[in-house]
């Protein structure tokens, strides 16, 4: 039985149910004897939808017990019928909003991995832009204690990870080491170089982060974006072009945490405060 009603589906019971109307009007239709008069099939039709629906309008009626089993069974197969189609018809109603429901979350799970994905890979953009910046400032360190030994013939350098420590070897003997990297810049093309070289690499990396990221913080866009379209001016200026040394001296007084925009001494890093804020605005988000 439960096999049989797991085969039935609303539309199943409502063809049955109308093919039930057809069947008894057919037999109606040639049963004289047990009707109060002759039915054609219009009739007939007529009279076993008011039978299958109990409403008994009386004005044809059954007038011998083969009527009244006939209109009986009818009546009886009407009510269990129409009961079915409703039960089924209510069955896949809620099983219709069981899915679109289990469609929903299903969904809503899609788009909070989706977000939790976008997350992941914009704290490792962030985190990429953090390893990329501490490297830049590790190769800028080197090159320029490179560059100061070459004319001293002295390693005093500190190590290249100490940014502070490298600040006070830039000023040391008041600014004599920086005043040897701003003369040769103009004058070491290979020096020019490297530095130009690895400013590139850097820049491109903010560029990466910014593309990945939805930034909303305009601090942090002017910030980013100025060094990507700086790299980007750089490119188009001569070589020989006094411009490109002075800019790139002032690159590497300002990420080895020596002097603001304003010229006053700093002993924090504004490049990695700037990406740390990056890295909340990531995580906040």
């Amino acid at each position: 039985m439960t096999r049989f009603l797991s085969f039935l589906t609303w539309k199943k019971i409502l063809v049955g149910y109308f093919s039930v109307i057809f069947i008894f009007a057919a037999i109606y239709s040639e049963c004289d004897s047990c009707i109060n008069e002759k039915l054609d099939f219009t009739k007939s039709i007529y009279f076993s939808i008011v039978t299958i629906t109990t409403l008994g309008y009386g004005e044809i009626y059954p007038v011998n017990e083969l009527g009244y089993l006939l209109t009986s069974i009818e009546t009886l197969t009407g009510i269990a019928t129409f009961g079915l189609l409703l039960n089924e018809f209510t069955k896949y109603q809620s099983n219709r909003q069981e899915k679109l429901r289990q469609e929903k979350l299903r969904q809503e799970k899609l788009r909070q991995e989706k977000l939790r994905q976008e997350k992941l890979r914009q704290e490792k953009r962030v985190e990429q832009l953090k390893n990329a910046y501490h490297y830049f400032r590790v190769h800028m360190a080197d090159f320029c204690s490179a560059a100061i030994s070459t004319i001293t013939h002295k390693e005093q350098a500190p190590t290249s990870y100490d940014m502070m420590g490298f600040r006070a070897y830039l000023e040391n003997n008041n600014n004599r080491n920086a005043n040897i990297l701003k003369e040769a810049l103009p004058r070491d093309y290979k020096f020019r170089a490297m530095v130009m070289t690895e400013y590139k690499i850097y820049a491109r990396q903010i560029e990466l982060a910014c593309s990945t990221i939805n930034l909303h913080d305009t601090r942090l866009l002017d910030f980013f974006y100025t060094h990507i379209s700086q790299s980007v001016r750089l490119e188009a200026v001569s070589e020989a072009s006094e411009t490109l040394s002075e800019t790139l001296f002032n690159l590497i007084n300002d990420i080895m945490a020596g002097v603001d925009a304003n010229g006053d001494r700093r002993d924090r890093d504004i490049y990695m405060g700037y990406i740390n804020s990056l890295e909340s605005h990531v995580s906040q988000g």
